[in-house]
C-alpha cells in the first residue's frame, strides 16, 4: 500500500460496518486509487474492530485514524456518500465535514 499511496492522484473510500460472530462492530475500509494514466486500483485498507459503540463520530474516528495510519494525504480524496441518512444526515460526520 505505501508504494501505491505514493503514485496516485486521487483515491476514494468505500466504508461499511457490520458485526462478526463475536458481536464485535467490525468496519471495513476500501481504498481506490488512480495513478495519473489513469489505471483503477482497489484493495482492503483496514479492518477495524469497534468495541462498545458505534456511533458515527466512533465510526468517523477509526476511518480518520486508518487514513492516518497508511499517511494517505487528504487533499487527494474524492468524496461521495450512497445517500443513506447515516451519512447524509445534518447529525452525521459527513455533513460537518
Amino acid at each position: 500500500m505505501q508504494k501505491l499511496a505514493r503514485d496516485f492522484i486521487y483515491f476514494s473510500t468505500a466504508v461499511d460496518e457490520s458485526t462478526d460472530v463475536s458481536d464485535t462492530a467490525q468496519l471495513s475500509i476500501f481504498i481506490r486509487v488512480v495513478d495519473e494514466d489513469f489505471n483503477v486500483t482497489e484493495e482492503l485498507l483496514d479492518l477495524v474492530p469497534m468495541y462498545g459503540i458505534t456511533k458515527s463520530a466512533d465510526i468517523f474516528g477509526s476511518y480518520e485514524d486508518a487514513i492516518d495510519k497508511h499517511k494517505l494525504d487528504w487533499a487527494k480524496m474524492c468524496f461521495a456518500a450512497d445517500g443513506a441518512p447515516a451519512m447524509v444526515g445534518r447529525k452525521s460526520w459527513c455533513a460537518r465535514g
